[in-house]
């Protein structure tokens, strides 16, 4: 009886106040999504989301898996705008993204963005995150920087968790083309897989980075308030590249001076990751958008699920806001780079700060082979 009256009362809450109402997608298609078994050697579940049609009567789904436990159940509550195993629209094929979690976090933690991307002509296909032990490395094991050791222990577990999810990353899409071939899959066709894409946030951002240096097929990647590592710190995204970050991603002098190591050590992380952040877009060209007042949370659903800012994290810009703008702008740097679109007007947005470099010049000894420029800038 417990049990009831505690799902009663969120019940009522979620109609009194605005928690766990995800916003509705504004693409012109409906959503479908789907969660398909392990098939593969790390063996971790997947979840699509993707245009669909004839939708009605198909459950909304759930925002996330129910499973034992009273917190879990309250999972029940959160209904998503996709339907469930609605069947996948059948004009044309669609360009696909992989979507990659944050360090410790779930597949569907920015579902509020995956079926924003999906209602506007996008397949997106995110799964769980290897776990469990490689070469000596616990995967689950934080990152911590607290102090110098603890700093030179993470550092030296990024490397291998980086490696595991950019493989898991590339088995994805190793999914996604294999479902596309065969004749019997219902999304037997359905996939444009020559023009793939990779998103994530957070550690799934640097991941997200990293596979697009990696594994070319991904033609362009977004990283949603992520650091870099690996090749990608070093070289950067090859192809187009678009990097969020939030309001507070450089540190203060005083945060740089500060006797705490834990303060001191991420200012020290912060700036080197902004050298070589600016030196690759410098290399290779891309887009450096930050969204003023906003903190790391605002990159993932957290903020709309838990809308009290002393719990969620979140900066003081509205949460739906944030969300609106991300949503916007990773729609339309996929579209330009993988649909043909433009890139959105660099004024659209107060809160936004976007700066760009054009890409180089791949073949200088060739006056009539330039580089393609960047996407020619729409207004909203």
């Amino acid at each position: 009886m417990m049990e009831i009256g505690i799902l009663l009362v969120l019940g009522l809450l979620s109609f009194v106040f605005p928690v766990f109402r995800l916003p509705s997608p504004t693409g012109p298609v409906p959503v479908g999504t789907t969660v398909l078994p392990p098939d593969d050697p790390l063996g971790l579940t997947l979840q699509i989301w993707y245009p669909t049609q004839d939708s009605a009567g198909y459950p909304r789904a759930w925002y996330a898996p129910v499973g034992g436990g009273r917190r879990n159940k309250i999972f029940r509550w959160i209904r998503t705008a996709a339907r469930l195993d609605a069947p996948p629209s059948r004009s044309g094929s669609f360009p696909v993204l992989v979507y990659v979690n944050s360090y410790g976090g779930t597949r569907w933690e920015n579902t509020a963005l995956l079926q924003e991307l999906a209602s506007h002509g996008f397949v997106v296909a995110a799964g769980d995150q290897p776990s469990g032990v490689l070469d000596g490395v616990d995967l689950a094991a934080p990152m911590d920087f607290s102090t110098e050791d603890s700093y030179a222990e993470t550092m030296r577990r990024i490397p291998v968790k980086l490696r595991a999810q950019v493989r898991a990353a590339s088995q994805v899409l190793d999914r996604l083309t294999k479902l596309n071939a065969q004749p019997g899959s219902r999304f037997f066709g359905r996939f444009d897989m020559t023009h793939a894409g990779i998103i994530g946030f957070s550690f799934g951002g640097a991941t997200a980075a990293e596979a697009a240096v990696t594994d070319r097929r991904f033609r362009a990647s977004l990283n949603m308030d992520g650091l870099t590592f690996g090749e990608a710190a070093r070289f950067g995204p090859p192809h187009p590249y678009l990097e969020m970050s939030d309001g507070s991603s450089l540190p203060t002098d005083a945060e740089r001076q500060s006797s705490d190591p834990a303060v001191s050590i991420l200012a020290r992380v912060l700036d080197e990751n902004e050298r070589h952040t600016r030196a690759n877009f410098a290399r290779n060209g891309g887009y450096y958008l930050t969204i003023s007042g906003s903190q790391h949370p605002n990159f993932s659903d957290y903020p709309i699920l838990v809308p009290w800012r002393r719990m969620n994290g979140a900066g003081p810009i509205d949460p739906a806001r944030a969300g609106e703008i991300v949503r916007y702008w990773a729609v339309g740097f996929f579209r330009a780079t993988l649909q043909g679109g433009k890139m959105p007007g660099s004024t659209v947005d107060p809160e936004v700060k976007l700066e760009s470099w054009p890409p180089p010049d791949r073949n200088p000894a060739s006056s009539n082979q330039a580089a393609p420029a960047n996407p020619v800038a729409e207004p909203r």
